[in-house]
């Protein structure tokens, strides 16, 4: 099992998301701006956003938004407030994943 260390909240900037070093275990930072944004940065300094929150069951959902800098801050902020509307109206951001998933597993029949 790999062990997350959650770092404390921080104002995310594209300065420090460029100059943020890898720490040889993965990591976790939480945006102050954007409710439920996370940056993980894995042990070898891959840095993924991400969206942990609970949607209007109560159970907690975690929906990878894309890899930094393919995916820029901005447009993860926008992607985290789309993600968060869609959980709170009971909907799952991950039903399309799975579903390619599927897809993808049954030898890429649609």
């Amino acid at each position: 099992m790999t062990t997350i260390r959650m770092e404390s909240r921080r104002n995310m900037t594209d300065g420090w998301l460029r100059n943020l070093k890898d720490t040889g275990r993965r990591t976790e930072y939480s945006d102050t701006l954007q409710k439920g944004l996370r940056l993980r940065v894995g042990a070898q300094g891959e840095r993924t956003f991400l969206l942990k929150a609970r949607g209007r069951d109560g159970r907690m959902a975690t929906v990878t938004l894309g890899p930094y800098p393919m995916l820029s801050l901005k447009d993860a902020r926008q992607k985290a407030m789309a993600c968060l509307l869609a959980l709170k109206n009971c909907e799952d951001p991950n039903a399309e994943k799975r579903a390619f998933g599927r897809r993808g597993a049954a030898g890429g029949a649609a």
